[in-house]
């Protein structure tokens, strides 16, 4: 996977899921990508924080 997660939520319409689901699947595959994950709530783009927040939930 040459994408970072930060790439992968950003974009798309701001009330989709965009590629959130696949990010769930990337980290339940490997565990440890969960610390890449939360780091995304750190992104000045609210979009990416809102669907870090589902993907975590």
């Amino acid at each position: 996977m040459s994408e970072t997660f930060v790439t992968m939520l950003t974009g798309g319409h701001p009330n989709s899921l965009g590629r959130t689901l696949e990010i769930v699947d990337i980290v339940l595959a490997n565990p440890d990508k969960l610390d890449e994950l939360y780091q995304c709530y750190f992104s000045s783009d609210e979009i990416v924080r809102l669907r870090t927040s589902n993907a975590i939930f």
